[in-house]
């Protein structure tokens, strides 16, 4: 038996043997209506240990967290903008002027017309022109061609000339930057097979 069993007190304190040790009487406190309930930790471990196998009835300080406390999320890297969502700064404006000179605009146009299949050669003789058979008239960033050509014998005559017309109105507005308003051809000769260029 233990010495608190052998103990005896009294209702004043004066009783039992006084030969023996004095035992010291622990804190009374009294359980909660219910019974026992489970002890809360103050925090959550940061990683939770392996998992053991569950006993049949666990002590008080075995029993798991009931409300874990949820690790912040780790914060991600700073992302680079995407090229396309980077404003640039706008460039300063520079005063000054851009003039293309009509000579230009003729050689770009000949060498347009040149490229239709079905033109055998530019013709006419234009006084004052770069190019013989295409002259050009700039008027600020407008601009109007005429372009005389002479056709190969077996293509359809208004087909190379609508080509032609195209083609011109198109590589001088993309490599000049001009607004073509009008460009006019002129078929004036049909080369025959066989005949030089």
């Amino acid at each position: 038996m233990s010495d608190f069993d052998n103990a005896s007190y009294s209702a004043n304190g004066d009783g039992g043997d006084s030969t023996r040790a004095e035992v010291r009487s622990m804190p009374f406190f009294p359980a909660p209506p219910g019974g026992p309930q489970p002890v809360m930790p103050l925090a959550a471990p940061t990683s939770a240990p392996a998992s053991a196998p569950a006993a049949a009835n666990p002590g008080r300080h075995m029993q798991p967290a009931q409300n874990p406390v949820a690790e912040p999320p780790a914060l991600d890297a700073p992302r680079k903008p995407h090229a396309s969502t980077v404003r640039e700064e706008p460039t300063a404006v520079v005063k000054g002027r851009i003039k293309i000179e009509d000579r230009v605009v003729e050689k770009v146009a000949a060498l347009a017309a040149l490229e239709v299949t079905g033109v055998a050669a530019l013709a006419g003789e234009v006084p004052g022109a770069e190019a013989p058979g295409v002259k050009a008239s700039v008027r600020d960033t407008e601009v109007s061609v005429d372009v005389t050509v002479v056709v190969d014998y077996g293509s359809v005559v208004m087909d190379v000339a609508k080509t032609v017309k195209n083609n011109v109105a198109r590589v001088v507005g993309v490599m000049l930057g001009l607004k073509v308003t009008e460009v006019n051809v002129t078929v004036d000769d049909v080369r025959m097979p066989g005949a030089e260029a």
